[in-house]
């Protein structure tokens, strides 16, 4: 048979970079999640989280190193991406017990979300993303004998100390029954402008 000629486009990719903060003091850092008070929530199952307070965790004092190093990560993912320069507008954190859970959802109204992991003495339970394209795919029919990207509707993130995780904010996630206990610092990004004129 003479041979095709092929050439293969991806398009329309999901951007998720995982950045390495470890060379921050993961104990300060875990401390002020610890110390900092918290609500139940509703879409945390057997977790506690502050989000509801407006405590606007990332600005205390003793996290200032850890803002910093956000928001040069913000200013790298938002080249990435192409956009207009991205600041942290709100940030929150969260504690889940083991069998807890974060029901799947979105953060609606930002451009960029993200998550930091402080400090994980053991393995806890991934951070689930879900395909954003999922609800287009009708009718595909997967074969089991074929290894192939494309029947991928969920994917596992699986965090250490130290870990940032930036994505859109419009893609969903979530973490299924947690295996160990969670201690997370989340927070929404959004244009400069748009951050300095709600701020202000």
């Amino acid at each position: 048979l003479m041979e095709i000629r092929k050439e293969e486009l991806n398009l329309f990719p999901t951007p998720i970079s995982l950045y390495d903060l470890s060379h921050l003091d993961m104990d300060i850092i875990s401390n002020v999640i610890e110390d900092t008070p918290k609500d139940k929530f509703k879409l945390i199952d057997n977790g506690k989280t502050d989000f509801n307070t407006n405590s606007f965790i990332l600005n205390h004092p003793d996290l200032f190193d850890l803002k910093d190093s956000i928001e040069e990560c913000l200013y790298d993912y938002s080249m990435r991406l192409g956009t207009a320069n991205i600041v942290i507008y709100n940030s929150w954190s969260s504690i889940t017990e083991i069998g807890g859970r974060l029901e799947l959802h979105r953060h609606e109204g930002f451009v960029v979300s993200g998550v930091f992991y402080p400090k994980v003495d053991v393995p806890i339970s991934p951070l689930v993303v879900r395909s954003p394209i999922l609800q287009n795919q009708m009718f595909e029919i997967y074969s089991s004998k074929i290894d192939a990207q494309y029947k991928q509707h969920h994917n596992n993130i699986f965090p250490h100390s130290g870990m940032l995780v930036l994505f859109p904010s419009w893609l969903e996630h979530k973490t299924d029954v947690e295996i160990g206990r969670r201690t997370i610092i989340s927070f929404n990004g959004t244009y400069d402008w748009i951050a300095n004129s709600l701020l202000s």
